[in-house]
């Protein structure tokens, strides 16, 4: 990962104090441009042996610290915990004021305005359901983060309601070829820990960005099938459910089966062809 010294401060007892705590200010200020993806690191020293907790400002939620670095060299960080004993505190100050005051002025009319449009959607879903029996309702809020909590609850709700022996996941703006699907996967005798799908391997964890990872503690992922279409033997599926309420959430669905189902020594069968093409292709499984 590349490092860059940006700019230098010494904290002093003459520097500006601030809700208890010292501070001194960066001249020239640091303005970080809008839509920044990156990690800042702020590395101290305290020479008189810091020992109390410090609460850090977090701009009213506008800010998210992730990651302390134990070491400013080492590769491994730790979970963030706001009360952390750390040497340097850090201050965000907005720096465009007049956006966030509209954007606040405007932020309960745009809540109102997002609630009539899930209800209608909701409406749609349900007349859906009723009409065709095709869906699975899950009880989770519909972000990207929730996807792995929203993958298990449905693989729950399957084990309960349907008897079969593979399960195939797939992204909603996929288009499948069910019977070339189903012709290949005749082919195959294995019937248990059987993973069958395109594989990602020794796969980097982002440390930053939409699909950064704050809670694996290592450089890369293991074997995972992207999300275009995979499909997974009922065993794997079942030991999923029967540990749902002790298998920790990661950034994303398809990283966490990954992770998860590493413990279980799955066979990754790797086909190419559960791949997402421009158009969708006879002798493709998705596009």
């Amino acid at each position: 990962m590349l490092k860059e010294v940006v700019e230098e401060t010494t904290i002093t007892v003459n520097s500006t104090k601030e809700n208890g705590y010292l501070y001194a200010q960066l001249k020239p200020a640091i303005k970080l441009p809008r839509y920044f993806v990156g990690i800042i690191v702020v590395n101290g020293t305290d020479t008189d042996n810091c020992k109390s907790k410090t609460e850090w400002n977090v701009l009213t939620g506008l800010v998210k610290y992730l990651r302390i670095y134990p070491e400013y060299d080492l590769p491994l960080s730790k979970p963030f915990n706001k009360y952390s004993i750390v040497a340097p505190t850090i201050v965000f100050r907005a720096a465009d004021k007049v956006a966030l005051r509209t954007f606040s002025h405007f932020y309960h009319n745009q809540s109102l305005e997002f609630e009539a449009l899930l209800n209608k959607k909701n409406l749609k879903l349900q007349n859906e359901l009723s009409l065709h029996s095709d869906l699975l309702l899950i009880d989770t809020v519909e972000t990207y983060q929730n996807l792995p909590e929203k993958v298990v609850h449905s693989m729950s709700l399957t084990t309960g309601k349907f008897v079969f022996r593979y399960f195939l996941k797939t992204d909603d703006d996929c288009f499948l070829n069910i019977p070339l699907i189903l012709q290949n996967l005749n082919k195959f005798e294995r019937k248990t820990k059987f993973w069958w799908g395109n594989f990602r391997t020794n796969w980097a964890v982002n440390l930053y960005g939409k699909w950064a990872e704050p809670d694996f503690e290592s450089p890369s992922y293991p074997p995972f099938a992207c999300g275009s279409g995979n499909v997974l033997s009922r065993d794997l599926i079942d030991w999923i459910v029967m540990n749902k309420n002790y298998l920790h959430k990661f950034q994303g669905e398809d990283v966490s089966l990954g992770i998860w189902l590493s413990a279980c020594l799955p066979k990754y069968i790797q086909v190419h062809i559960f791949l997402v093409a421009a158009i969708v292709l006879n002798d493709y499984f998705t596009g």
